[in-house]
C-alpha cells in the first residue's frame, strides 16, 4: 500500500501515438514511467465519448449505473436534449468515498464534474463547467488561490472558435501552462493523498491537427507541413509536464497514468438518420426533406464560418441553438412526420438508435409489444450497411442496450447500440445519401475516438511489464482505492489491477436528479458552443 497516488490523466491518448513517439526518444519521462509500470491497453466505455468514459473511470462502474451515456440528458417523454452536468451521474465518486475515508484529495480539470460536489481538499471542474465566478472549483473559497488556473482554463474556453485552428492550438496552449502552473504548485504546497489532474489538450489538437500527424490519413500533406510537428510538440510538453509532477510527488508516490479513449483517423461518413430513412423506418413530412438538405449544406460548405468571420458569430449561435432547443423545434420534430417513424437518432454524437414507442414518447407510434421484432430488422438493416466506396461495413456490430449495459438506467439509454467500425463516424445529420467521404471542411471529422485508451501503474505491488489480463475503464477506481488502502466496495463493475478484492458494502445510489438543467439559459447557450467548436454537435 502507498501513502500517496498521483493520477496523470489524459484525453484520447493511446499507445499508438504514444509508442512511435517514444521510441524515436521524443519522450523519456513517459518512457521511464512505462518501464517500471504495469501497462496495457484501457477498454473504454460505449460510446467511448469524454462525459461517459470519465464518469465510469470517477465511478468504477457501467453507464447503466452511473445512468450517462451522452453529452445529454432526454427530456422525459419529448424529444428535446439538455446537457448532463454532474448532477446526472447517479453512482458515488470516488473522490466522495476517499474524502469519506478521510482522504485529502486534489483533483483538477475533471471533466463533466460540474457542479463540483464537496470533497476534503479541491475539485475543479473541466469540460461541462460553467466559467461564471468560482462556481467551477470547490471549495468556492479557493477561488483567490488559484486564480491562476481559473484564468487559464476561462480563457481557452472564450478562444475557442470553430474552424480556425490556429485559435485552438493557442488556447489548448495557455490552459495547458494554467493547469502546470496550478498543478506543480498545489502539489508541493498542499497536503495530499490522492492528486489527479487531467489534461484534454490531446484530445483538442488530435481532432483538429491529426491529418497533419498521421501518415495514413486521406488528407495528410507530408512530414513538411508546418502543422505537421503540432501533435508531437504537445507530448513533449506535457512529457516536462509529467517530469516536474513525479519530482514534486516524491518517490514514496504511486503513479498511475491512463486515458478515456483512444484515437485514430476518420475515412468516411455515415449519416444514420439517412440510412433508417431509407430503410423505411424513417419518414420526413411532405416538403421537409429538401429543406433541411439545403440549410445543412448551406451550413456545411460553410455559411456559418463565413458569418462568423464577419463577426456575427454569437448570433449565429443564438439562433442555431434556440433552434435545437428542446423540441429540435422547426428542425426535427416539424420536419418528421412521427405517425410514421418508427425509429430514429437524436443524440449529439452516440451511433445509437431510439424507438418511437407509443407511452414513452409524446409522439410514438411503435407498440412495445412489436419492440424486440422491430430491433432485429433495424439491426439487420444496419449491418447490411456497405460502404458502396469502400465496400467496408461502417459497424462493428449493433446490439439491443440490455447486451451491453447492466443496472437502474439501461433504458436511459438508446435502444440499439451501434459500434462504429474504424475509420467511420457517425453524424445525424441531412446528407442525401447515408455515406460520404470527408472533405477539407471536415475539420472536426478528420480524426475520432477509438476503443483503447492506455493505462499505467507504476506501485510496488505491480508486475512490471504488460499487464496480463484485459483492462477496462471501470478498473480505475477500485485499483486507486487499493493502492490508498481504503476497502474496495462489493458491487463494482471494474476491479484493482494489483488484485486487491472487495470486502465491504457497495455504496447506494446517489439521490435521483428533478431533471431540470443546473445551467441557466446563457450558461447552457456557451457551454454547447464550446462542444460544437470540438466537433462533439
Amino acid at each position: 500500500m502507498s501513502s500517496k497516488l498521483l493520477v496523470f490523466g489524459l484525453d484520447g491518448t493511446d499507445w499508438n501515438v504514444l509508442d512511435p513517439l517514444i521510441d524515436a526518444g521524443l519522450l523519456p519521462t513517459f518512457k521511464s514511467l512505462k518501464a517500471r509500470s504495469c501497462w496495457g491497453p484501457l477498454r473504454s466505455t460505449v460510446p467511448q465519448i469524454t462525459p461517459v468514459a470519465w464518469t465510469s473511470s470517477f465511478t468504477g462502474v457501467n453507464p447503466g449505473r452511473h445512468g450517462i451515456f451522452d453529452f445529454f440528458k432526454r427530456f422525459k417523454g419529448g424529444y428535446g436534449l439538455r446537457l448532463v452536468s454532474s448532477k446526472d451521474n447517479m453512482h458515488p465518486t470516488m473522490f466522495r468515498t476517499l474524502s469519506d475515508a478521510g482522504k485529502r484529495v486534489c483533483a483538477l480539470n475533471i471533466p463533466f464534474a460540474y457542479p463540483p460536489e464537496p470533497v476534503n481538499g479541491i475539485l475543479v471542474s473541466g469540460l461541462g463547467s460553467s466559467s461564471a465566478g468560482a462556481s467551477f472549483i470547490y471549495p468556492p473559497s479557493e477561488r483567490a488561490s488559484l486564480n491562476d488556473l481559473f484564468q487559464g482554463l476561462a480563457a481557452y474556453s472564450l478562444m475557442l472558435r470553430y474552424g480556425k485552428r490556429k485559435q485552438m492550438r493557442k488556447g489548448v496552449m495557455i490552459s495547458t501552462e494554467a493547469l502546470r502552473r496550478g498543478s506543480t504548485s498545489l502539489l508541493s504546497e498542499r497536503e495530499w493523498d490522492l492528486f489527479l489532474v487531467v489534461f484534454d489538450g490531446t484530445d483538442r489538437l488530435q481532432h483538429r491537427f491529426w491529418r497533419f500527424f498521421d501518415r495514413q490519413h486521406p488528407f495528410y500533406p507530408g512530414p513538411h507541413h508546418p502543422e505537421a510537428s503540432v501533435i508531437p510538440d504537445y507530448y513533449v510538453l506535457l512529457d516536462g509536464i509529467l517530469k516536474d509532477l513525479l519530482e514534486r510527488a516524491g518517490t514514496d508516490a504511486a503513479v498511475m497514468m491512463y486515458s478515456d479513449h483512444g484515437f485514430g483517423s476518420t475515412r468516411r461518413v455515415f449519416h444514420l438518420n439517412r440510412a433508417l430513412e431509407q430503410a423505411g423506418f424513417l419518414r420526413f413530412r411532405p416538403g421537409q426533406k429538401g429543406l433541411l438538405h439545403r440549410v445543412a449544406t448551406r451550413l456545411r460548405k460553410g455559411a456559418a464560418g463565413m458569418i462568423a468571420n464577419l463577426g456575427f458569430g454569437n448570433l449565429l449561435w443564438r439562433i442555431w441553438n434556440r433552434a435545437n432547443q428542446k423540441e429540435w423545434k422547426s428542425v426535427v420534430v416539424d420536419a418528421l412526420d412521427w405517425e410514421h417513424t418508427r425509429a430514429f437518432a437524436s443524440s449529439s454524437f452516440h451511433a445509437g438508435v431510439r424507438l418511437n414507442m407509443c407511452g414513452r414518447e409524446s409522439q410514438g407510434c411503435v407498440n412495445p409489444a412489436d419492440a424486440p421484432r422491430l430491433l432485429s430488422e433495424i439491426r439487420k438493416a444496419m449491418m447490411e450497411c456497405r460502404d458502396p466506396v469502400t465496400g467496408e461495413l461502417p459497424f462493428r456490430e449493433a446490439v439491443p442496450r440490455e447486451e451491453i449495459y447492466s443496472g437502474a438506467h439501461v433504458e436511459e439509454a438508446p435502444d440499439l447500440v451501434l459500434v462504429e467500425a474504424d475509420g467511420f463516424v457517425v453524424r445525424h445529420g441531412w446528407h442525401p445519401e447515408p455515406f460520404r467521404g470527408l472533405t477539407h471542411q471536415d475539420v472536426e471529422n478528420e480524426a475520432e475516438h477509438r476503443p483503447y485508451g492506455i493505462f499505467s501503474v507504476a506501485d510496488p505491488r505491480a508486475v512490471m511489464g504488460r499487464c496480463s489480463r484485459p483492462l477496462r475503464i471501470e478498473d480505475v477506481t477500485p485499483t486507486d482505492f487499493d493502492i490508498l488502502g481504503v476497502p474496495i466496495p462489493l458491487g463494482l463493475d471494474g476491479q484493482s489491477v494489483l488484485g486487491g478484492k472487495a470486502s465491504v458494502p457497495g455504496i447506494g445510489p446517489r439521490a435521483p436528479s428533478d431533471g431540470s438543467s443546473v445551467y441557466t439559459p446563457e450558461e447552457e447557450e456557451s457551454i454547447k458552443r464550446r462542444l460544437a467548436d470540438l466537433g462533439y454537435l
